[in-house]
């Protein structure tokens, strides 16, 4: 080789090497608390009904059924977050403490249109017309697995501006929410790098036995969250559940119902005045289906005896299920016979030991 050729060669390659592991007792000194130990002291982030569901450096799982509203609890946690004031009877009683730092959402399931849909919710809600810098939403749904798993590593690893994180489908990350060895993974990745100025909030589905959060992944982060709130819907009432499933600071708060609103083009909580609305809407509601059952049965009668009104009954109200047994149909037809008297629609005309007869009292 020639003379030239050292001098101008590139340096060799500094072999770097990774720096010594940890032993068991260096590690146990440097986890010690004692009362010199200086710590960041406990701030509450998220509220919900005035209860402490999540901290600073601390973890909130929101869970919820398929389309039971977990999307109106996490639009709140994050709108509130931006906002001076917070009228929690118009936020589901759901408010976080105002952040100075960045608020981050990552949506791992739906589409991009759908996350700019849900970002333009945040700004309305929290009264915002412009681009905020500090907002900033990403929708990793199209990514591979491994992406998506580093694009999650790579946020936590440079949180330092981050106040407020959002992962709206935490299962997309470990793709089988039941593989323990990833599900454990993600959590010891998620503590690592969880900062003590940080909130976290993770949504998943709700286990079908509606106990806890799906597979391993639920369950490990339960164990370890600041809280968990759950979300429920009577599909045939079509209203919503707030349920307060674990705290770690003060109490549990009662569940909150809450519902949509043609009007207000929202959801809107079941105050007690909504309550008897609604009650007096079912009342005249099955009021109205009494009536026309009724009508439809005298329809060519004047006058019908016990029995014969009975089965007419039974053949009538689609209420009554065509697989139940006669004795069950039976009671179930005298129930409609006797509410239909308690209201006035049928009266008795005739009326002995063996037999009555009954008359539709016509408007």
């Amino acid at each position: 080789m020639a003379i030239t050729d050292v001098l101008t060669a590139p340096p060799p390659a500094i072999q770097e090497t990774a720096p010594p592991k940890k032993t068991g007792f260096q590690l146990l000194t440097e986890s010690r608390i004692t009362l010199k130990t200086e710590v960041p002291p406990v701030i509450p982030s998220i509220l919900v009904d005035d209860t402490i569901v999540c901290t600073e450096g601390g973890l909130l799982v929101v869970s919820g059924q398929k389309k039971a509203g977990k999307s109106n609890a996490i639009v709140y946690i994050l709108a509130t977050a931006l906002m001076d004031e917070v009228d929690t009877q118009k936020t589901l009683l759901i408010r976080s403490l105002k952040q100075k730092k960045d608020i981050v959402y990552v949506d791992t399931e739906q589409s991009p249109a759908k996350t700019k849909e849900f970002l333009n919710r945040v700004y309305r809600i929290a009264g915002i017309s412009s681009e905020q810098k500090k907002i900033r939403f990403y929708n990793i749904r199209k990514y591979e697995l491994e992406d998506r798993f580093e694009i999650l590593k790579a946020l936590l690893e440079d949180a330092a501006t981050i106040g407020l994180l959002v992962i709206d489908g935490i299962a997309d990350i470990v793709g089988d929410i039941n593989d323990l060895n990833k599900a454990t993974a993600l959590g010891d990745m998620i503590f690592k790098y969880l900062r003590d100025d940080m909130t976290l909030v993770t949504a998943i589905h709700e286990g079908k036995d509606g106990q806890g959060a799906m597979g391993h992944i639920g369950q490990y982060l339960e164990k370890k969250c600041s809280g968990t709130i759950a979300l429920f819907k009577n599909r045939v009432e079509k209203v919503h559940t707030i349920k307060c499933k674990m705290v770690r600071e003060g109490n549990d708060f009662d569940d909150i119902k809450f519902v949509w609103n043609d009007e207000e083009k929202g959801f809107m909580l079941c105050d007690e005045d909504y309550k008897k609305q609604m009650k007096e809407m079912e009342t005249k509601q099955a009021d109205q289906e009494l009536k026309s059952l009724f009508s439809t049965i005298f329809y060519e009668k004047t006058e019908m005896e016990r029995i014969a009104l009975r089965d007419r009954v039974i053949g009538h109200d689609p209420n009554i299920k065509v697989t139940a047994s006669t004795a069950t149909k039976q009671k179930a037809a005298l129930r409609r016979i006797d509410k239909a008297l308690e209201t006035g629609l049928l009266t008795i005309v005739k009326e002995d030991k063996r037999n009555k007869i009954y008359k539709l009292n016509k408007d």
